[in-house]
């Protein structure tokens, strides 16, 4: 009686935890169904479903060992695909490779990248797949299909649109690495840089405290100025031509403000860039007499946006209309055709965003390489995992939301 009495409470006891476990996977799915991220409800429904069914499959089988060498195949399975799916459909991690976003992000900073933010693009091809692809490498001919497309491109539904000011990793092609920048400008609006100053629609963009420029300034009193630098821990070089009390450096914005507050120093501008870099600086044609500081105004592209193809937007604009769009207009003389028949109307496909680094005096950004469309962009960098900078781990930076 009392061997009943504890069978029937251990059975109790195994129901009440599977009821549970069915509980708790449906408020999960629930909860992402509610924010808008049913695709990821469907997923774990889908998985939690199979290895509901495979394990009952399993349990029917009569001999002990072979049901407990299934289950733990089962497992690591189970374990693998979560990893993966983990990789694939909601976060990542990225290291910094350039000094292109200090002093936001530093070199071998290794960031956090939410791909929920946005949306996760699916894989177009098993190459794509985080750990699926280690099979690349393991045969020299596949080698030559790495770069074939073999499913559609999608973007699942994220929890937020691309904005202004957001701190992104895209891939500038398919063969580049991939790159960590600020959205500076979003589809439709229209972009300037005047005097090193970022405008768009004509409204001016605000500058975030790390923003790094060059400038040249006075020494009013060197012994405070030096202190100030040592107080403010202010790590850049300081430059001197023929005057030992005139110097030449990079700061932020923030450290600008700080430095001006000391009153160390006197007669303070920002350097701006001379020269255009014509054969460099998109887009890429020579009667443009923009610099790095001085630059603009262009319209970046929005999907359903329509352009008059003139000689002036045919240069601005041929290239990702031929690289992401897949047309290929021909132009001779003032006459433009796509397949033998003669347009003179554009109707853009996608979203395209223009990219810069915090650091502007050094990065390769849009200025260099145009405009990024919305397929490339990974994900938002949200947070700071671990930083290695100045030779030493950054205890103030660990787990710093960026």
């Amino acid at each position: 009686m009392i061997f009943i009495k504890k069978q029937s409470f251990i059975n109790n006891k195994r129901i009440y935890s599977i009821k549970k476990k069915y509980l708790i996977l449906v408020v999960v799915l629930l909860f992402f169904a509610i924010i808008g991220l049913y695709w990821l409800s469907i997923v774990i429904l889908t998985v939690s479903l199979l290895y509901i069914s495979i394990n009952y499959l399993i349990s029917l089988i009569r001999y002990d060992f072979f049901k407990t060498l299934c289950k733990g195949v089962l497992s690591i399975l189970i374990i693998i695909t979560i990893a993966i799916g983990i990789r694939v459909f909601t976060v990542d991690i990225y290291l910094i490779p350039s000094s292109s976003m200090e002093n936001t992000l530093y070199i071998n900073d290794v960031v956090f990248v939410n791909k929920l933010k946005y949306g996760p693009n699916l894989p177009q091809s098993p190459y794509e797949i985080p750990w699926v692809n280690l099979f690349y490498y393991l045969n020299n001919n596949s080698k030559e299909a790495v770069q074939r497309k073999i499913w559609t491109l999608k973007r699942l539904s994220g929890l937020d649109i691309i904005k202004q000011g957001d701190i992104v990793v895209f891939k500038r092609n398919d063969k580049s690495d991939f790159l960590v920048k600020r959205c500076v400008a979003e589809p439709g609006d229209s972009f300037k840089i005047v005097n090193s100053k970022i405008y768009t629609n004509n409204h001016l963009f605000y500058t975030p405290e790390g923003i790094l420029g060059k400038y040249s300034f006075k020494l009013k009193n060197p012994t405070v100025f030096y202190k100030a630098v040592d107080s403010l821990n202010i790590k850049t070089s300081f430059y001197s031509k023929d005057d030992e009390n005139w110097k030449t450096a990079t700061f932020s914005s923030l450290e600008v403000a700080e430095l001006k507050h000391s009153k160390s120093i006197d007669s303070l501008h920002l350097i701006l860039a001379g020269m255009p870099i014509k054969s460099k600086m998109f887009p890429w044609y020579k009667n443009k007499k923009w610099t790095l500081d001085n630059y603009g105004t262009i319209i970046i592209p929005k999907k359903g946006m329509q352009i008059q193809l003139t000689e002036d937007n045919f240069n601005l604009y041929k290239f990702i209309i031929k690289e992401y769009e897949n047309v290929n207009i021909i132009k001779e003389k003032n006459i433009f055709s796509v397949e033998g028949k003669n347009i003179s109307i554009y109707t853009f496909k996608k979203n395209y965003y223009y990219m810069m680094g915090d650091n502007r005096n050094d990065s390769w950004d849009s200025r260099y390489f145009g405009f990024i469309p919305e397929e490339k962009i990974v994900g938002k960098a949200s947070t700071i995992l671990f930083s290695y900078k100045d030779g030493s781990f950054q205890w103030n930076r660990l787990f710093k939301e960026i």
